[in-house]
């Protein structure tokens, strides 16, 4: 069982056979101050907001972590630790660095943008490596400048389109399992199609 606030709550929306739909997930901010990471809440809209303070279940999928259907329970929050006093304070009032949270950085989300920046950087590798990546040709300074901007540009947007995945599971809801046909995976398969919004 998770406790604690809603962090965040992300949306993903797409379009198939049946209409519009959209994906949610979410992270919790525990009690004890580490976070969940990303909680795939199905096509459902949950009952909860980001500050909500909630108490819910989850089930593991590979590397994926699901929201057990109906586990969602509204609490009331815990009452907050007072404001830092002056004792608190580093000199010029603001906040000791212990306290700080301006330069705070998620974990497992940098963990996950430093994989997808890796994985970016060596699909990119491998596009250069078999002239497969489009870009201007031009031997001149101008043409050299342009290149640069458009790697470095295919580099950011491979890096983003990762973290997404991650963050949604949309490839599991889009591509097809390589061996989803073989007589040991088509009952997983024909089982995980049924649970998208594009089943007939």
């Amino acid at each position: 069982m998770i406790q604690g606030y809603v962090k965040k709550v992300n949306t993903k929306d797409g379009k198939g056979k049946r209409g519009p739909w959209t994906l949610y997930s979410c992270i919790i901010e525990q009690d004890d101050g580490t976070e969940s990471g990303w909680i795939s809440c199905g096509f459902d809209k949950p009952p909860f907001a980001e500050g909500s303070y909630i108490s819910l279940e989850t089930s593991k999928d590979g590397n994926y972590t699901n929201l057990v259907p109906g586990s969602v329970k509204q609490l009331d929050p815990p009452k907050r630790a007072p404001a830092p006093t002056a004792q608190g304070m580093a000199t010029g009032g603001s906040p000791a660095p212990a306290e700080r949270k301006d330069t705070y950085v998620n974990t497992q989300d940098s963990i996950v943008y430093q994989s997808s920046r890796k994985d970016a950087l060596a699909l990119v590798a491998l596009l250069l490596e078999n002239d497969a990546l489009p870009m201007s040709a031009s031997a001149a300074k101008a043409g050299i400048a342009k290149r640069f901007e458009e790697i470095t540009a295919f580099v950011d947007k491979l890096t983003v389109q990762y973290v997404r995945d991650v963050q949604t599971g949309r490839v599991l809801q889009s591509v097809v399992d390589a061996g989803a046909e073989s007589p040991a995976t088509a009952g997983r398969a024909a089982s995980a199609e049924g649970s998208t919004p594009d089943n007939d």
